[in-house]
């Protein structure tokens, strides 16, 4: 951030011509020493002192000494206090020395002194909006430079910088496009602009990047912008070219390579995508965005084990270099999917990750996940009870943590947990939910119901069940489990006919569903249908064919035939 200020403090500079300094009468007052010379008593013009003394504080401030440099601008000012350039010259030091209150007040003694000077107040403007983060005032500034020169495509380039950055969009296309008409054969100004038209108006966004290439088509980051913008349209292969271009142009350029390999990776290109990233690496060792990127191709693609350890050392690298949280969750992911002896480093992982943010509900409930498949129910329940703790309305934790409450024998205090997810303010269940398991807005709630109504039913409940289920079903008709549970209900009350139907309308929903099978051939067998029974039981063992309960039905079944 400091560099973009600085650099447009720099170009305020190049706008406004600095004028001489003066004619001014000659003065008696002695004047404050600050290590300065006999020449002061010499008997020089005050014209001469004042720039002899902005000569010294231009080397000073060149020296990078900013201390020295304010000084000698003081004195200058303290001969000559109605000189606008002298305030501007010493806010200009006091800006980059970080002191920008005292910068805007060298600024505005600046401005009043010549109040139509408009790179006063681009000056100004600059620093307000990127030393200090005051926008709307710099905006303000701005807008009163362009109005004292209202052909100065710099000041329409600047504002429209901050507009974008405030979020005023439109308002920052058309001051890009006030400047194309004042400059049309500018590439950087469509580059910009384009840039602005991303956030809404793509295939124009495109047109500027195109016509910044037309422009200028000797320049790597045209190309890579256009790249970037195709590949978001899954304008891929085009996008491809463009990073191809870019490196031809900047052979060295190790972002293009990065750019190029995610690229190749969507088109699933893993081996040249791991090429890229590697040369990337290699020109940008200490980037751990590039490790990160290869180690996930490498997960990506279809390498053995080996390669798979090697993309975890990638993550370790990335560890070192910048240790953020996303980067931790990244590591456990991949060891959970990929590593499943190695579970406990991913709880590790999280433990890192929970100790870097202050609101870790959600990370709790990550971590149970984990700590459930590790079979450690007991931790994964005190994690949730963490996350709901955290978060009282965190319903996705009381959700989970009712899952294995049933799954233990612990109904009562099940259904108390699927009864505060049903609770909880809809649209605060349904945005929770909908995050941990990518449901539509009404299944949630509709899950939530389903599940307290199976519950309900093992209890022996089957009425409460019952509504519970018709209520699931009502708020939305499409989940194959609530139809499954459904089924379920129907067999507990020996209704096999109303089984079979709610079992077959899972399967409609979801086709792969072992459970819907097995409990349809059930209560087919009950309806004396052998044949089709057989055929579901057997089904059900191809989707899962460790389920020992069904097998054991399936053998049983056949045995009796016999």
């Amino acid at each position: 951030m400091k560099i973009q200020w600085m650099v447009g403090i720099a170009l305020a500079g190049m706008l406004v011509m600095p004028g001489e300094v003066g004619a001014l009468e000659q003065r008696g007052e002695e004047l404050r020493h600050r290590g300065t010379e006999d020449w002061l008593a010499q008997g020089e013009s005050v014209r001469d002192r004042v720039e002899e003394l902005s000569r010294r504080a231009r080397k000073a401030r060149i020296a990078q000494d900013y201390d020295q440099a304010i000084a000698h601008y003081s004195d200058a000012i303290e001969l000559d206090p109605t000189n606008a350039e002298l305030y501007v010259s010493r806010g200009d030091v006091l800006a980059w020395n970080n002191q920008n209150e005292a910068a805007i007040a060298d600024y505005s003694r600046a401005i009043e002194l010549e109040p139509t000077n408009a790179g006063f107040h681009m000056k100004r403007g600059i620093t307000l909006a990127w030393a200090m983060d005051k926008r709307e005032e710099a905006i303000a500034d701005y807008s009163r430079a362009i109005e004292l020169e209202p052909t100065n495509v710099e000041f329409y380039m600047t504002r429209a910088s901050s507009l974008a950055w405030i979020k005023r969009y439109e308002e920052a296309i058309a001051d890009y496009s006030r400047a194309i008409e004042l400059n049309p054969t500018n590439a950087d100004l469509y580059a910009l602009r384009g840039g602005v038209l991303w956030k809404g108006q793509r295939e124009e966004a495109i047109a500027d990047y195109s016509r910044a290439i037309e422009l200028d088509p000797t320049t790597a980051d045209r190309y890579i912008l256009r790249g970037r913008a195709l590949e978001t349209i899954k304008r891929t292969d085009e996008a491809i070219t463009d990073f191809s271009r870019a490196i031809e142009l900047e052979a060295t350029r190790a972002h293009a390579y990065a750019l190029r390999g995610q690229a190749l990776e969507s088109t699933g290109k893993f081996d040249e995508a791991i090429t890229d990233f590697s040369r990337a690496i290699e020109l940008k060792p200490d980037n751990s965005s590039f490790y990160v990127m290869r180690g996930e191709a490498v997960l990506n693609s279809d390498r053995g084990q080996e390669d798979k350890e090697a993309a975890i050392a990638d993550f370790d690298r990335a560890l070192e270099l910048r240790p953020y949280l996303d980067l931790y969750l990244v590591r456990a992911s991949a060891l959970v999917e990929h590593f499943p002896e190695r579970l406990d480093e991913a709880l590790a992982n999280y433990d890192q990750a929970i100790a870097l943010t202050p609101e870790p509900a959600w990370l709790y409930y990550d971590r149970a996940a984990i700590l459930t498949k590790a079979g450690r129910q007991d931790e994964a329940i005190a994690d949730l009870t963490r996350a709901v703790e955290a978060d009282p309305n965190y319903s996705s934790g009381y959700f989970a943590r009712a899952q294995i409450l049933r799954d233990q024998g612990k109904l009562d205090e099940a259904i108390a947990d699927f009864s505060r997810v049903i609770a909880i303010e809809p649209n605060a269940a349904i945005t929770d939910l909908r995050r941990h398991f990518g449901i539509d807005p009404t299944e949630g709630l509709a899950l939530a119901h389903s599940e307290r109504g199976f519950t309900l039913q093992v209890q022996g409940k089957t009425d409460e069940a019952t509504a519970d289920l018709e209520r699931a079903i009502a708020l939305n008709p499409n989940i194959a489990n609530v139809y499954g549970f459904r089924g379920t209900t129907a067999l507990f009350a020996k209704r096999w006919d109303r089984a079979v139907v709610y079992f077959s309308q899972a399967l409609i929903l979801d086709p792969n569903n072992a459970a819907a099978y097995s409990g349809r051939g059930v209560a087919l067998e009950k309806q004396g249908e052998t044949d089709r029974a057989i055929a579901d039981y057997r089904r059900s063992l191809e989707l899962e064919p460790d389920n020992v309960d069904v097998q054991r039905e399936l053998d049983r079944f056949l045995r009796r035939r016999e």
